[in-house]
């Protein structure tokens, strides 16, 4: 489901890892789908902790905040990068 980012750092490792991971990769399907570029803005990450950690940083920041809405922050971050 889609947690508040209070809850991100109660959950087990695996499954938050799980979660935002299929999250980001279905996101990247449709913007690829649709044609956007950058084709592929999740290869900007070289290993799946620097999806954890920004995520680390964004619930601490914002613990009232969705955990989708923090996703959905980084995936647009990652697709406006030069």
């Amino acid at each position: 489901g889609d947690s508040d980012c209070a809850t991100w750092s109660q959950d087990p490792a695996a499954i938050k890892a799980s979660w935002l991971l299929g999250y980001l990769s279905g996101m990247n399907m449709v913007w690829s789908g649709e044609g956007k570029k950058p084709t592929n803005p999740l290869a900007r990450f070289t290993t799946p902790a620097q999806a954890y950690q920004w995520m680390d940083g964004y619930c601490k920041l914002n613990p009232g905040k969705k955990i989708s809405e923090g996703a959905n922050t980084l995936f647009f971050q990652l697709a406006s990068e030069k």
